[in-house]
């Protein structure tokens, strides 16, 4: 057997505790779910106090009425939510790059536990998280 040594460094799945972070969004892709609606799938890395490259993990934000919120959420948190019912066109690519606040928590799943959007947090707004 061989092996090619790499970067010793943690992998891009360990986990933060629950809380409130800063993430960077690294990928913004365009997608369908399950259920047969628009969705862009996001992948984002956790960007730690003090610098460096927290742990990455992926959202999905599904364009139903079901969820409807969490993507209202996620554009006020980027700065890009233009007011209640306007139509706008969403192209995923313009999201690359953005920084957002956003409460995370663990999630227990059959193949382990993963890290998840609890909620995305809208600058300056009061919420329950504060």
């Amino acid at each position: 057997m061989k092996y090619t040594t790499g970067n010793a460094q943690a992998g891009d799945r360990f986990l933060v505790p629950d809380g409130i972070y800063c993430v960077e969004i690294l990928d913004a892709k365009e997608k369908t779910s399950k259920q047969n609606n628009p969705m862009i799938e996001l992948k984002l890395q956790v960007i730690p106090e003090g610098g460096g490259s927290g742990p990455k993990f992926f959202d999905w934000l599904v364009m139903s009425e079901a969820s409807a919120w969490k993507f209202d959420q996620f554009l006020a948190s980027a700065g890009k939510h233009p007011g209640e019912g306007v139509e706008i066109d969403v192209d995923p690519d313009d999201y690359i790059g953005l920084l957002l606040t956003a409460r995370l928590r663990q999630r227990k799943r059959d193949k382990g536990t993963t890290m998840e959007v609890d909620a995305y947090i809208v600058p300056g707004a009061a919420s329950e998280f504060d």
